[in-house]
């Protein structure tokens, strides 16, 4: 078994093991407050029901008028749950949908988030909500800024992202999501074939599009749907296998699901075909994710009321020390009584010709 250093919950540098990790790798743990657990609840339980777990979601931060602000948990924006598409569209109609993330501490803390609230991709499996985390109730949370998702393939290519490329997922393993607090696992992988040729996916129950994706060699399950793919390409050179939640690296897309194949079994005279995992699975570019984000009509506009609405409260406020007034006249002397005195009583010799008037 092999370890990775590793930044826990509270900051402080810890060696964990993990199978199967590549040695000496190291990732900054402060990539799993972006991750937080989709939970899906009857109606009829409210919000105190406990629920059941259904997919992966993280938060990306998006500036006010569209600003792309590049600090890692940056507070001014606005906060955005991002998942895979299929995740939300399946939700029964009988069920709510809620995010769980984690309080400072121990704990976590459920937010609703409607069906009718999320925006989705024309095609992909890209869905996206407006988060508005509770003033009163201190998260552990961060964002990642939309700064850090491709701008076009040429995001991708540009940093030397080819196959063969090491990857990290943050998400959920619903056999174990946590007791006291939610725990996204952290799993690596490669990339095994870039997005050259559209693929055919399920990017709702019953519904197909072909799109471009990722293939990933990596496990994948339910659960995981919706997971961040992060990458770094340029390597820290005092640690080559590192990945720093400070330094550049960019969120090449989620996960979408498994690659499965058909295998014919035989049974005493009979064959079926079963899905078989391929040890594959699918993953939508990051591309498709800022896609929405920064292009979606409504997200847009909302964003654009958000920003006027703080620059009015920005504005400053007159009171009455700082309203102009006009100047107050100098104070009446007695000398100036007595200049003008002399003004209005001097005598007043009549001019040549006022004389020839008369």
């Amino acid at each position: 078994m092999n370890q990775t250093f590793a930044w826990s919950r509270t900051g402080r540098r810890t060696t964990i093991p993990m199978a199967g990790e590549p040695e000496d790798f190291i990732l900054d743990l402060r990539f799993r407050k972006c991750t937080f657990f989709l939970v899906r609840k009857k109606k009829r339980g409210g919000a105190k029901e406990y629920g059941r777990y259904c997919g992966t979601a993280f938060a990306v931060a998006v500036g006010l008028g569209g600003s792309e602000i590049d600090k890692s948990d940056w507070i001014g924006g606005i906060n955005y749950a991002v998942t895979a598409g299929h995740v939300v569209k399946n939700t029964p109609a009988d069920e709510e949908l809620f995010i769980r993330v984690n309080k400072v501490g121990l704990g976590t803390h459920d937010i609703k988030v409607p069906i009718a609230s999320w925006k989705f991709h024309k095609v992909t499996d890209v869905a996206v909500c407006a988060v508005e985390w509770p003033e009163k109730i201190q998260l552990d949370v961060m964002t990642i800024p939309v700064t850090r998702l491709p701008q076009g393939p040429e995001g991708v290519y540009g940093n030397g992202v080819v196959e063969g490329e090491e990857i990290t997922i943050v998400g959920l393993l619903d056999k174990f999501a946590g007791t006291e607090s939610i725990q996204p696992i952290v799993r690596t992988g490669r990339i095994a074939l870039m997005p050259y040729e559209k693929l055919r996916i399920e990017v709702a129950r019953g519904v197909y599009e072909s799109v471009d994706a990722y293939l990933m060699e990596m496990t994948s399950w339910p659960g995981l749907s919706g997971s961040p793919i992060i990458v770094y390409p340029h390597r820290n050179p005092s640690n080559p296998r590192s990945i720093d939640f400070m330094l550049p690296y960019l969120v090449i897309g989620l996960v979408h699901g498994t690659l499965e194949l058909d295998k014919d079994i035989h049974f005493s005279g009979d064959v079926k075909t079963v899905k078989i995992g391929s040890g594959i699975a699918l993953a939508i570019p990051g591309e498709s994710i800022r896609e929405v984000l920064m292009n979606n009509t409504e997200l847009c506009i909302q964003r654009a009321e958000l920003l006027e609405r703080q620059r009015e409260k920005e504005k400053p406020v007159a009171t009455p020390d700082s309203i102009e007034r006009p100047e107050e006249p100098p104070p009446f002397t007695q000398q100036d009584f007595e200049a003008d005195l002399r003004k209005v009583s001097r005598k007043v010799t009549p001019s040549k010709s006022d004389s020839k008037t008369k």
